[in-house]
């Protein structure tokens, strides 16, 4: 799971180990923000599973990735044009991010994929009032 840790201002990151009916938390990295949408996606990168978090520190959309050999995690801007909320991510067969998300300066819902390489963002729907509550 994934998390906003506002006390620490930290995003979070947290496995459940079932033979040791252990919770494994560790920070992704510092959010700055208390107000933060979070949503994560495992991809299984040939039997390692490695964790895809979609996150929004005041209004930037940001992506991390937790690298499942050295356990370091990376951190990108993916938009930061607007003000974003109510984020939604999946990862391809490929390991390719795809996030789709609500921008609130201009209403709008947003689609965003790293497939070809660097981040690319598509306008989905412009109609006033759609795009801010949807199920990814």
């Amino acid at each position: 799971m994934a998390w906003m840790n506002a006390t620490k201002d930290s995003l979070m990151y947290a496995v459940f180990d079932g033979p040791s009916k252990t919770w494994y938390r560790s920070p992704v990295g510092i959010a700055r923000s208390q107000n933060c949408w979070v949503d994560l996606d495992l991809f299984d990168d040939g039997g390692a599973i490695r964790p895809t978090i979609a996150f929004s520190p005041n209004g930037v959309l940001k992506a991390a990735t937790k690298d499942p050999v050295g356990g370091t995690w990376s951190l990108e801007t993916v938009y930061s044009a607007g003000n974003v909320d109510n984020v939604s991510i999946a990862a391809d067969s490929l390991g390719a991010l795809h996030i789709a998300f609500h921008e609130i300066s201009g209403n709008d819902l947003l689609y965003a994929t790293n497939r070809n390489g660097p981040w690319t963002n598509e306008y989905v729907d412009i109609t006033m009032g759609f795009g801010t509550y949807f199920f990814g």
